[in-house]
């Protein structure tokens, strides 16, 4: 019987060495999520020009149900709280509401800013240049409005949803068709 050479036994330890890093690297690749605002799905119809606020707040979204029926929000606007139904510990409350002044322009990162966990608290990544501007938060722990926050402009409408999950948030808004 032959004794192994020097080169067959560095060759091994080189593809064992390259296995090992291609783990290490897949799983990492696998295992890591990139935060909440980079998932959120830009693709969104464009909010018709003569829509209701029963339209836009619809009774469910794929797994997410309406709880109750929508309530007034303010005189032009809207909100309902979903549950999942195959999990219901973390409801969604949605908002939409028609801002009293046009949002365009330079005003679109305020307006974002301000809307963020229902008073602009929270630390927020606002993408006001976006084609579809929105802002995420995360906002504080007070018992009434904590968890994450994602808000969004189409059209003349803001849309808000909030969650205590942010991956429940993430999956509810990019359902949300406008």
């Amino acid at each position: 019987m032959e004794k192994p050479s020097a080169r067959g036994k560095w060759l091994v330890a080189i593809i064992l060495g390259g296995s090992l890093l291609f783990l290490a690297f897949a799983l990492w690749y696998f295992l890591t999520q990139s935060p909440p605002d980079q998932r959120f799905n830009m693709a969104r119809d464009p909010v018709p020009a003569q829509v209701s606020l029963t339209d836009l707040v619809p009774p469910e979204l794929d797994d997410f149900k309406i709880d109750g029926t929508p309530v007034a929000a303010g005189e032009n606007g809207s909100a309902g709280l979903y549950v999942n139904t195959n999990d219901s510990s973390h409801p969604v409350m949605f908002s939409v509401k028609q801002p009293g002044s046009a949002v365009s322009g330079a005003n679109v990162g305020n307006a974002l800013k301000a809307a963020t966990c229902g008073d602009g608290s929270g630390k927020s990544a606002l993408h006001a240049d976006a084609q579809i501007p929105f802002g995420y938060a995360t906002c504080p722990q007070d018992g009434t409005d904590s968890g994450s926050n994602f808000v969004w402009i189409n059209g003349q409408w803001l849309f808000s949803a909030t969650s205590s999950d942010p991956e429940v948030l993430t999956l509810f808004v990019n359902l949300y068709p406008y």
